[in-house]
């Protein structure tokens, strides 16, 4: 009877369109919760019979959570699905009742990891962390302050965008995850608060303008903008002393590819949805 009920509901999705399929994350006999799309009804037949005997509104941080007023066989099927307001439904989900003892054991086997859960309970949501990342990025000096030497009239010569750099090192800030209704990561993003890095400017002298520029520098960067302190390599000119310092604007390799970065450390999410979504 079982197996007639899984073809039947598999054979049945096919007729129905336009609803992200609910996630149920436990049902017991007396409780069920899980995740939905905010503005939908999640409704359960507990009866096989397709006819909702419950109706619970997914709430606006796309949990829902609803005590049973009677408490189900365990080892018995619940049918979950869920209905828009434009009466568009999501595919029929089969559901086993379970001892909540035989739930809390799922949880704690291999197939199960805390690392799993933690993506299924944000999942559908976007959750902030505080994060240490390791990322390269590319650099163009807005302008270079060199330094001179035996000059009584002046410190130092100023230059305007006459090179460009790349450079490696570590960023602090803050880190965004969207995940699908499936826990599966779409999108990931990095806003830098304050970071160091190690890099290179370069630019070859052309026409009349023979100057080489080849200089390491570490700069210590505030959101996109880099402080840096250099030492050229290159071509000096008459008085000029090595070091330098630059004002740069980093386009940071993240920025440009997805992933583009390597996480050290990350906190716990700045606002848990595990806890909003399961524990209210």
């Amino acid at each position: 009877m079982k197996l007639l009920l899984t073809i039947f509901l598999g054979l049945f999705s096919f007729t129905v369109f336009g609803q992200t399929n609910p996630q149920i994350v436990f049902a017991t006999p007396d409780l069920i919760q899980g995740i939905g799309e905010v503005g939908t009804t999640i409704e359960i037949s507990t009866d096989a019979d397709f006819v909702a005997e419950y109706q619970i509104p997914v709430d606006n941080k796309g949990g829902f959570k609803f005590n049973f007023p009677t408490s189900l066989t365990v080892g018995g099927n619940i049918i979950a699905w869920s209905v828009n307001s434009k009466k568009e439904l999501s595919q029929r989900i089969l559901v086993k009742i379970e001892q909540p003892a035989s739930i809390l054991e799922t949880f704690s086997n291999d197939n199960l990891s805390p690392k799993n859960f933690t993506n299924y309970s944000v999942a559908g949501k976007t959750v902030k962390y505080k994060a240490t990342i390791w990322n390269t990025n590319f650099s163009i000096p807005l302008a270079r302050f060199n330094f001179t030497k035996d000059d009584e009239q002046k410190t130092g010569d100023l230059l305007l965008f006459n090179s460009i750099g790349a450079g490696f090192g570590i960023s602090a800030g803050e880190l965004s995850e969207t995940r699908d209704l499936q826990g599966d990561l779409i999108n990931q993003e990095f806003v830098n608060t304050f970071g160091a890095h190690l890099g290179f400017l370069f630019s070859a002298g052309t026409g009349e303008d023979a100057k080489n520029v080849f200089a390491p520098t570490l700069n210590i960067s505030v959101l996109d903008f880099q402080i840096g302190l250099g030492y050229e390599l290159g071509t000096l000119s008459e008085n000029q002393r090595p070091t330098f310092l630059t004002l740069s604007y980093a386009i940071p390799l993240y920025k440009l590819k997805k992933g583009g970065f390597w996480i050290w450390k990350s906190s716990k999410p700045i606002t848990s949805p595990l806890e909003s979504r399961l524990g209210e």
